[in-house]
């Protein structure tokens, strides 16, 4: 969690993840949901969008640089919600 947490603003994905971690992706996604009762994908987007907020609030810049910065494709809301 601790490596994730600070590879937040990073390229993050699942398969940097289980490589960091040693274990196969099907194996790591059950360990974390069972730990965490959240999926790791949710976990780190729930994440992003913390840090995207506090920087909205806390900082001066453009919403697109936190939106690039955190990993979303652009500043529209509705792109920073998964597609159902």
């Amino acid at each position: 969690m601790e490596w994730i947490e600070a590879s937040l603003t990073d390229d993050l994905n699942i398969d940097l993840i289980t490589l960091k971690s040693g274990y196969s992706k099907w194996h790591m996604q059950r360990m974390f949901k069972e730990i965490t009762v959240q999926t790791l994908a949710a976990c780190t987007r729930k994440r992003r969008l913390m840090l995207s907020a506090m920087a909205l609030r806390l900082t001066c810049m453009p919403l697109i640089d936190i939106a690039v910065r955190f990993g979303f494709d652009n500043q529209q809301p509705a792109e920073l919600y998964p597609r159902v």
